[in-house]
């Protein structure tokens, strides 16, 4: 089997493992993907390694000309925890696409060598789409709200409360409003800020006006655009 699709095949595999969630499993696919596979590649568009080099040369250089790649990308501004798999990838596929290789004998291992490289190859576009569109996907982002109390014996000319508790689980910083309304007419906004995680409650208070079924509405916002509206029917009993 060439070297070039081992080494393919290990950088599918630990771009797979960059995505598991354990701390270690990142590590060491970053530490391969950033600091190994890059170098291994280039090296071998630039220079055919022979069976003697391999071990004694071609894996220090290997480290050497990635850390050289990723100081130049780092310098340039280019390297960021947002685009790195993917600028990353693209070098790596490049390098795979050009690159020279060196028969490596392993026991039972049949496969013609132009399906593994073509399937390497495949693997690694696949990833560097796969990449690209989960960086430029923009992730959902969660904000709790929920109708905690509101009135359940009123009568006309009493004074209604609502209490309103909302939580912010994913936003930075997020700018949020809640429009009351009542009976589909607005009645008051309130407008607050959340940090990450942070929650807060608000009391909502108005005059029962309307016998009968009424509906009390909470429209909230972030960052100014619509998320989502909770509501409650509630009973007035006439005087």
């Amino acid at each position: 089997m060439k070297d070039k699709n081992i080494v393919g095949i290990l950088t599918v595999l630990f771009f797979l493992l960059y995505f598991l969630p354990f701390t270690l499993t990142k590590f060491v696919a970053v530490a391969f993907i950033l600091f190994f596979a890059p170098g291994f590649f280039l090296l071998r568009c630039y220079k055919r390694i022979s069976g003697e080099e391999l071990l004694l040369l071609s894996i220090p250089l290997s480290f050497g000309i990635s850390g050289i790649v990723a100081l130049l990308l780092a310098a340039l501004s280019l390297l960021t925890p947002q685009n790195m798999l993917i600028l990353i990838g693209s070098i790596i596929l490049i390098g795979f696409t050009f690159s020279t290789y060196e028969e490596i004998k392993l026991p039972k291992i049949s496969k013609p060598d132009r399906l593994v490289s073509l399937i390497v190859t495949i693997s690694l576009i696949l990833m560097v789409i796969w990449i690209y569109y989960g960086i430029t996907t923009p992730q959902y982002k969660e904000v709790d709200i929920g109708i905690v109390e509101w009135p359940k014996n009123a009568t006309i000319n009493d004074t209604l409360y609502f209490k309103i508790y909302v939580k912010n689980w994913d936003y930075d910083n997020a700018t949020l409003s809640i429009v009351f309304k009542m009976n589909n007419e607005t009645l008051e906004t309130k407008t607050f800020s959340l940090s990450k995680e942070e929650e807060k409650s608000f009391y909502f208070v108005t005059i029962a006006q309307r016998g009968g079924k009424n509906l009390a509405s909470f429209d909230l916002f972030v960052n100014g655009e619509y998320y989502t509206n909770v509501h409650v029917y509630f009973y007035v009993n006439p005087e």
